[in-house]
């Protein structure tokens, strides 16, 4: 993350209450955390991390980044993952994840800086546990959803 990166201020209005404060095991997500939040240290949790992309095998191809990432996670979806974690490890590490940000909220508010295709994988595991999506900001970076319990 450049040095000159900040969030947006409605994300650090909207985080600035928050009573405990999750970021992966990956430096990027504990920058954002900070930078958001930076008076409350975050728990860095490798459960929140990234569903990792195997490395493409398919040499002499140029593409751009999007498209292997789009290739890859294709690939990995399919059961191709070289040894790393399979998508189905990842679904199950997602649930795990999803029981640890469930069991924090009776504490208090929870705040979890993490990643992209983990978050949206993470989206079915918290509606299931009685979450709803009162706030979808989209994919981008620095984005962010708000979610509310309804009951399970």
């Amino acid at each position: 993350m450049a040095d000159d990166q900040a969030p947006p201020q409605e994300l650090i209005d909207i985080v600035a209450d928050a009573d405990i404060v999750f970021a992966s095991g990956r430096l990027r997500a504990q920058q954002t955390a900070e930078r958001a939040l930076p008076h409350k240290p975050a728990a860095h949790d490798p459960v929140f991390n990234e569903a990792t992309l195997p490395p493409p095998t398919l040499s002499g191809l140029r593409m751009l980044p999007k498209t292997w990432n789009v290739l890859a996670r294709t690939a990995w979806l399919g059961g191709h993952s070289l040894g790393g974690e399979t998508a189905r490890e990842a679904h199950l590490r997602a649930k795990i994840a999803a029981l640890r940000l469930h069991e924090a909220s009776a504490q208090g508010k929870v705040y979890l800086a993490a990643h992209g295709w983990f978050n949206r994988m993470l989206r079915p595991e918290l509606r299931r546990l009685g979450w709803i999506c009162v706030k979808d900001g989209g994919d981008a970076y620095w984005s962010y959803r708000i979610y509310e319990y309804r009951g399970g």
